[in-house]
């Protein structure tokens, strides 16, 4: 793990990191050599963390730097963000991460980002649940997060489809997974439907429209083979 780190960047070139004072942002900090972090917080507290990222980089000795986002701001970018994704995502963290990623590139081209280690590492509180579900899963577990009931739909769509679920996406990945544990089936899904088609999409798209290069050193396929 240490190696990976250390091979993110070359010598000379000059990287930050997000911090958000979760287990992997933190930990990614602590073992690299970066000297400044950057956190998105918000003037409501209860959905405030980068109090908490300030905390965690003093306790590094890292230098902390606040994005304070506004509601304001929040939807100013929305045009912004929907024209650079270049397609429909239902993830409201993306616009938080657009706007966190133009604040970055003002001072630097290159950034760590934790992504990865709870689809690897099982850290989601949804897997918690993994052995209760059991064989049920494949009727209904599409990923951690699903942003819309079929009610919902029917409600907002022009034209809903009753054929088209969630789940059918999901079936080939099922019939592939059939035998592994509860636990390994949802990282599984998590992997190939909500890493890959959210986060690796959202963080490649916002960066790129921001001028800005993200660096995820917690998805290298060599960390992916120690938590196999």
């Amino acid at each position: 793990v240490q190696t990976v780190m250390a091979e993110t960047k070359t010598e000379d070139e000059y990287a930050e990191s997000f911090l958000s004072s979760g287990v992997d942002s933190s930990y990614m900090v602590a073992m690299t050599d970066i000297t400044k972090t950057n956190s998105c917080g918000y003037e409501e507290e209860r959905f405030d963390e980068s109090n908490l990222a300030a905390e965690t980089a003093k306790m590094l000795g890292r230098e902390s730097v606040k994005c304070l986002i506004t509601p304001e701001e929040y939807f100013e970018i929305v045009p912004w963000v929907m024209y650079n994704m270049e397609q429909p995502l239902g993830d409201a963290s993306a616009i938080v991460f657009a706007l966190g990623c133009k604040a970055v590139a003002e001072h630097a081209k290159i950034c760590y980002s934790g992504e990865g280690a709870d689809e690897f590492f099982g850290g989601y509180n949804m897997y918690r649940n993994a052995e209760r579900y059991g064989d049920n899963l494949k009727t209904f577990y599409v990923g951690n997060t699903n942003i819309m009931k079929e009610d919902d739909k029917k409600r907002i769509l022009k034209k809903y489809d009753p054929s088209i679920l969630p789940i059918n996406l999901c079936k080939e990945i099922y019939e592939e997974n059939e035998g592994l544990a509860p636990l390994e089936k949802m990282q599984d899904v998590d992997i190939q439907i909500w890493l890959e088609g959210d986060i690796y999409f959202n963080v490649h798209n916002m960066s790129t429209a921001a001028g800005l290069e993200v660096r995820m050193p917690l998805t290298d396929m060599r960390i992916f083979n120690i938590a196999s």
